[in-house]
Order: C-alpha cells, then sequence, then structure tokens
C-alpha cells in the first residue's frame, strides 16, 4: 500500500508539474504571438527599428519556450499518454510556425537596413523614380522563401484531444502565419509589377495603352491613347506619349502571326482588332489580344517592345494615391478622389470639343507616369500595394513577350486572362459599346445565376442579364458623350455587344427577354463558350435577358463558381442561387469590383486569379 500511495503522489505531482510546464509554454507562446502581431502593424506602417526589436523579443521566447518543453523531465515523462502527446505537439507545431515567421521576417528586415533611416522608419525608396534594385532583390529572395515556408508549414492538426487553451494557441498563431502569408504574396505580387515597370530583372521597353472605361471593349476601356515606358536598372523613362491616331497601322497585323484564332476574327470581321487601335481589345481575354498590340506597336513604328501595360482611369487613381496630385492644363488639379469622374464624364461638359485639341485622359495619363517615373516617394510599399488594387479590379492589365516574366504576371494575377478550358465552373460578363460615344459611365449591368448543379449530374441554369443605361433621359449635349454618331442612331441611346463567358460543355438551350439587337447565339472564341448578342437600350430604360443554360457534369465535391470581373465604371453586381443537391447550396450577392469565389461557406473575395 505504501508503494502504490508513493506512485501516486509522484504521478500528482510529475502531473502538476507538467500542467504547470504546459501553462507557462502557452504564456510564452501567447506573448510571441502578441509581439508578431505588433511587428507587423508596425512593418504596415513602415518602422522597421521597432519591429526588429518586437521580432527579437519573440524569438528570444519562443528559444525559451522550446527548450523547456524538449529538456523538462516530467513532460517527458507524461509524452506517451495521448492526450499529453496531442497537445504538446500542438503547441510545438505551434512555436514551429511562430518561429518561421519570426526568422523570416528578421532576414527580410537584416535586408532592409539600406532602406532604413536613423528613426528605424522606413526611408525613401524610389528617387527619381529609381529603386535600390541590389537592396530590393535581395530583400525580395527572402519574401519568397518566407512565402514558401509558411504554405509549406501551416497545416494545422485536428486533433479532438487538445485542450481549449492549446487550441485557441494554435489558431491564433497558424491565423496570424496566415495573414503574413497573405500579405507576402501581395507584396511578391506588387514587386512583379514594379519589375516589369521599372526594369528592375532586365532592360524593357513597354507600350502603354491608356483605356477610356467610358467607351468600353472587352478587356476595358477602348484604347484612345498610348506611351512607351523604357525600364532599365529599376527606373524608368517615359519616352513617348500621344494618341493612337499618331500611330496609325497602315497594313493590318496578320492574325495568323499572332495566334488569333478564327472564332475571334470571324465573330469581329469589319472591326479589323489588328489594325484600329480602338478596337484591338475586344476579347475578354488580354493575353488572346495583346501580342496583337505588341505587333502592331512594331509594325506603326518600326520598333520592337517587349511588353504591353493597359491602364485605365482607377489604374491612375491607383498611381495618384501614391505620387499625388498632378496639375493638367485643360481641368487643373487632378488627384486619386477625382480623377475617375473628372476624365471620364466632367471634362467633357467642361470641354466639349476637348478630343479635337487633346485628351484629358491621355493628359492626365502622361502626366501621373511622368510623376511615376521622376519622382520620389517614401514606400515602395504603398505604391505595389496601390497597383495590386488595381490588378485585382482589372483595371491594369500587364503582358510580357519574355516567357519567364509572362508566366510571373499570369501567377499573380496581372494578365487579364480568362480561366484555361478546364478549370470548372465561371462567369464572367462583359458589356462593349458599339455607339461610339461616351454612355458606359452611365451604364449599369448585374448577372444572376439560378438552378441546379448536383455532383455528378448535368447542370440546368438560368443566368439573367439586366443592362441599365442611366443617362438622363432627353439629355444630348454634349453630342461627344451622348451621341448620336450615325444616322440609326438616337442620342442617348447605349448600343452595345454583350458577352457572357462560361465553363467548357456549356450549352445554350434558350433565350427570352427585351431590348435584343440581335438574338442571343452560341459562339466561341478560342474554343472557349460565349453567348453573345448586340443591344439597344435608351436613355433611363433597362435590356432584360434570360438564358436558360445546360452545364456538364461536375465531379468535384467541393462546389466553387469564379466570377470575374470586368473593368467597369460601375461594377457589375452578381447574385448566384445554386442548389447542389443533398441539402447544400450557394447563395451569394456581391459586387464584382475584384475577382470572388463563391462556396456553400459563401463569397469570398480573391486576389489574383
Amino acid at each position: 500500500m505504501l508503494t502504490i500511495g508513493l506512485v501516486v503522489v509522484l504521478l500528482l505531482v510529475t502531473l502538476g508539474g507538467a500542467a504547470v510546464r504546459v501553462a507557462e509554454a502557452v504564456d510564452t507562446l501567447r506573448s510571441a504571438e502578441s509581439d508578431i502581431e505588433v511587428a507587423s502593424e508596425m512593418l504596415k506602417d513602415g518602422q522597421l527599428g521597432p519591429a526588429r526589436d518586437r521580432l527579437v523579443a519573440a524569438e528570444a521566447a519562443l528559444t525559451e519556450v522550446s527548450e523547456t518543453l524538449h529538456t523538462a523531465p516530467e513532460l517527458t515523462a507524461l509524452g506517451l499518454l495521448p492526450v499529453v502527446s496531442q497537445n504538446l505537439a500542438s503547441i510545438r507545431d505551434s512555436i514551429r510556425v511562430a518561429t518561421t515567421v519570426v526568422h523570416g521576417g528578421r532576414l527580410i528586415l537584416a535586408t532592409a537596413d539600406d532602406l532604413q533611416g536613423p528613426d528605424g522608419s522606413l526611408e525613401v525608396s524610389l528617387e527619381e523614380g529609381k529603386v535600390d534594385v541590389e537592396t530590393l532583390q535581395a530583400a525580395r529572395v527572402h519574401v519568397d522563401d518566407l512565402f514558401v515556408q509558411l504554405t509549406v508549414d501551416t497545416q494545422r492538426s485536428h486533433s479532438p484531444l487538445l485542450l481549449p487553451a492549446t487550441r485557441e494557441l494554435r489558431d491564433a498563431v497558424f491565423d496570424e502565419a496566415d495573414e503574413q502569408r497573405v500579405a507576402l504574396d501581395r507584396l511578391q505580387r506588387g514587386l512583379t509589377i514594379l519589375d516589369e515597370l521599372l526594369g528592375v530583372t532586365r532592360p524593357a521597353r513597354t507600350l502603354l495603352a491608356v483605356a477610356n472605361t467610358a467607351e468600353m471593349r472587352g478587356s476595358g476601356g477602348m484604347m484612345l491613347n498610348y506611351g512607351v515606358l523604357d525600364g532599365d536598372g529599376g527606373g524608368a523613362d517615359l519616352v513617348e506619349f500621344g494618341r493612337v491616331e499618331e500611330l496609325p497601322v497602315n497594313v493590318p497585323v496578320e492574325p495568323e502571326s499572332v495566334d488569333l484564332p478564327e472564332d475571334f476574327t470571324g465573330r469581329w470581321d469589319g472591326f479589323q482588332p489588328t489594325r484600329e487601335w480602338r478596337n484591338a481589345t475586344l476579347s475578354g481575354d488580354f493575353t488572346l489580344t495583346a501580342p496583337a498590340l505588341l505587333a502592331m506597336y512594331q509594325r506603326a513604328s518600326g520598333v520592337v517592345a517587349d511588353g504591353v501595360i493597359q491602364v485605365d482611369a482607377h489604374a491612375l487613381a491607383a498611381i495618384l494615391s501614391v505620387v499625388g496630385p498632378v496639375v493638367v492644363d485643360e481641368v487643373g488639379v487632378v488627384n486619386a478622389d477625382n480623377v475617375v469622374a473628372l476624365v471620364l464624364n466632367d471634362a467633357y461638359r467642361l470641354f466639349p470639343g476637348v478630343e479635337e485639341r487633346s485628351d484629358v485622359l491621355g493628359d492626365v495619363a502622361e502626366a501621373a507616369f511622368t510623376a511615376l517615373t521622376e519622382g520620389d516617394y517614401p514606400s515602395v510599399r504603398d505604391l505595389a500595394s496601390a497597383l495590386v488594387d488595381a490588378v485585382d479590379g482589372r483595371h491594369l492589365l500587364m503582358y510580357s513577350a519574355d516567357g519567364a516574366v509572362g508566366s510571373a504576371v499570369s501567377y499573380y494575377g496581372a494578365d487579364g486572362s480568362l480561366p484555361a478550358p478546364d478549370a470548372g465552373d465561371y462567369l464572367h460578363l462583359t458589356v462593349q459599346n458599339l455607339s461610339g460615344n461616351k454612355l458606359d459611365y452611365y451604364v449599369d449591368s448585374a448577372v444572376e445565376m439560378t438552378g441546379t448543379r448536383e455532383e455528378g449530374r448535368v447542370g440546368e441554369v438560368v443566368v439573367t442579364i439586366r443592362i441599365s443605361n442611366d443617362a438622363p433621359v432627353g439629355e444630348t449635349q454634349p453630342p461627344y458623350i451622348f451621341g448620336p454618331f450615325d444616322d440609326d442612331q438616337a442620342a442617348g441611346v447605349y448600343r452595345g455587344a454583350v458577352s457572357l463567358y462560361l465553363p467548357t460543355g456549356s450549352t445554350l438551350l434558350e433565350s427570352g427577354g427585351s431590348g435584343f439587337r440581335t438574338e442571343p447565339r452560341a459562339l466561341t472564341e478560342d474554343g472557349r463558350p460565349l453567348v453573345g448578342y448586340r443591344i439597344d437600350v435608351p436613355a433611363g430604360e433597362q435590356h432584360v435577358a434570360e438564358l436558360r443554360l445546360r452545364l456538364p457534369p461536375r465531379d468535384d465535391a467541393d462546389y466553387q463558381l469564379e466570377l470575374i470581373p470586368s473593368p467597369r465604371v460601375r461594377p457589375t453586381t452578381a447574385s448566384i442561387d445554386l442548389d447542389l443537391g443533398e441539402g447544400r447550396a450557394v447563395r451569394s450577392d456581391v459586387v464584382l469590383d475584384v475577382p470572388y469565389l463563391v462556396t456553400p461557406a459563401g463569397a469570398v473575395a480573391v486576389r489574383g486569379f
């Protein structure tokens, strides 16, 4: 009995000691996690020195608790018990992930010493439009490494035996690591865009396509102005800028020479998309038409460009949010807050004949890019983040003829492509202006999808498209905005081409509605299914189309639907109500200012499709 009593006493002492050790480990880890979170906020504010101090404190705490968990005899003795073993394993996983964040963060900060001012804050990182290439590239290596490590290391266990305190700690650490991974991905994307703009990795000549979203085309606004950026060694110069009329393509580019498919050129026969700059981006997939833009530039100028960047007024707003206001002779001070309304609508009212003298959007774009390539800015991070925001709304699109650069641009969702044929369910709606007016500033668009999408069965859905022309009824001035431009149109009428891009295997069964100029037809573009038709919508009226569609059987148990935005002045709205069977459904209402992924759990804004 005495022996049994001693064993019980020893066991209780061991359990008590283990409980104390675990409680101390949890508290220390909580302190380290708090330091990591505070350091993250400091980094967002550019406070490199204080952030480094926090990471040093977190690293010391993690080292201490790691040694304790690996050397404490009472924990070793009880490590065979399932509850103790799984809780210790979870704590050690949390230490591992937290250590990855801290170590990677310190490496990045150590590399960024040259960017740190005397007060420990992030100092000027662009001077006269140039970046410190060596420092930026070295820091980027550590950013890439940390992103990969966090992607691999953040698979959390789901043991039912975790104690509440351990589970709470694990979730806090892993959630923080997930946030850091998202932030690193955003930084990588922004730096990729800057690389191409500033010629960081190689000299590059980039065609700048300035798109007017008051007159829409498939992959964005109509191209009315062009520029040329010469980037080299971390700096760029705006060496050309003008209206597209100053860059005539006298002989069309042969479609086969730039791999334009027959189903695309046949649909747009008469629009001359390989000769007329204004019709060069009729496809909803920028990667389909961007090679033609480069070939057209070479034919018109005799000079080879390495890539093309398309920007619209929202992209200019993103740039102006960093470079600050610019002054344009016709309209005065232009900033991030007023640029969209100013260049797409107000300027035409103020200067009805301005198109005969100069294009206001072009002048603003030239001023913004001149400021970007010649100015001093306190933070690469701010500029990269602003450019990523523009990319997410497809307001800034990039294409590179260099395969490696093109792959990076594609990976970070900046190339304006549509999903691959085997990518699963998605919707993408484009509405193109065929009126010659500037009425897209007043046009709203909406897409609704209802029906059944059960696993393993053919899907039956109805897609309803609504196009509303909110232009003032009876308004005719200035004609540059409201038209008409030929005898078969009237002022204020929006004449458009509607394209609904669909997943591979989709079939149009029937259609109905009002306001059709041509009936909906099943078409393809580069083999990709779409439904296309044309509309006339008078001011104050609405077009409605109901398309009954059959979708091929799906074999994925975890259903998801990609909703891809069009960079309209007024973003398209989307409403989804799908029955997945077995009591599951997808229901969401979103504004497509960025891509969305819709699942039974809801809709999530996705950065970088």
